[in-house]
């Protein structure tokens, strides 16, 4: 069939030859690519009507965009990882890649966990053999976030130094303390925990001591040996006799 992107409307009634002599001017100036985007003058009333619908007119976008929005919903994938442009902010986007994890590929990585677990069982006879895949890189949130969490993780004793580095593909530290979980409170490595707690015990016997309880008691109720005194002055003393002299 016969496909034409316009057509001239003429007021009036044109003879065969007129209308002719129309057409061939026209198309001797506009027809081919070569002479595409020429500014069309027309005369006598003459309107250039165009035949091609624009693509917002006839829902075309829109028709590609539910196309998307079908594929997306049938293979369970958030529209923005295939390009389908929206209103998502930053925070929905994350949310959005969260769920993509857990029910997307999840499922799909504990079937896989399965069937090669029961391979390596198999082939190693091995009972307790089992294959992990970690989609923790596909959850890892910005450096600021990533940081408090390592921070809180670190603080309770959970990671040592040396996991979280691996975590973020550093080389790990060639120092054993390095290998170890640090305590809570004071935040040392658990090897040192005993000076922690006597750090703490050395700050409530001053505070008893100086609020009136006797030295010897104190001592004795919170387990604390006995300390000795040289006799000599402390050295600020020692220090201020100096200047006098």
């Amino acid at each position: 069939g016969t496909q034409t992107s316009g057509i001239l409307e003429v007021p009036g009634n044109l003879t065969a030859e007129q209308a002719k002599d129309m057409q061939n001017a026209f198309d001797s100036r506009h027809r081919g690519w070569s002479k595409a985007h020429k500014t069309a003058i027309v005369t006598g009333g003459a309107q250039y009507k165009a035949t091609n619908v624009p693509n917002d007119q006839a829902q075309f976008l829109d028709s590609r965009r539910m196309a998307v929005e079908d594929v997306a919903r049938a293979f369970n994938i958030p529209p923005h990882l295939l390009g389908l442009p929206g209103t998502n902010t930053y925070a929905s986007v994350e949310q959005n890649n969260i769920a993509f994890v857990t029910h997307t590929l999840r499922p799909i990585a504990q079937k896989l966990e399965g069937a090669l677990s029961s391979l390596l069982s198999q082939e190693t006879g091995l009972e307790a053999a089992f294959v992990k895949i970690s989609l923790d890189g596909l959850l890892r949130a910005d450096m600021n976030s990533r940081t408090q969490s390592y921070s809180t993780l670190l603080q309770a004793g959970v990671y040592s130094i040396n996991d979280v580095r691996a975590l973020e593909d550093l080389r790990p530290i060639e120092d054993p303390s390095a290998e170890t979980v640090r305590v809570p409170l004071a935040n040392v490595n658990l090897a040192a925990a005993d000076l922690s707690v006597m750090n703490q015990k050395v700050e409530m016997a001053q505070q008893l001591i100086q609020i009136g309880f006797e030295p010897e008691d104190v001592m004795a109720k919170l387990g604390l040996p006995a300390i000795t005194h040289s006799g000599k002055d402390s050295v600020q003393l020692q220090a201020d006799a100096i200047t006098q002299s």
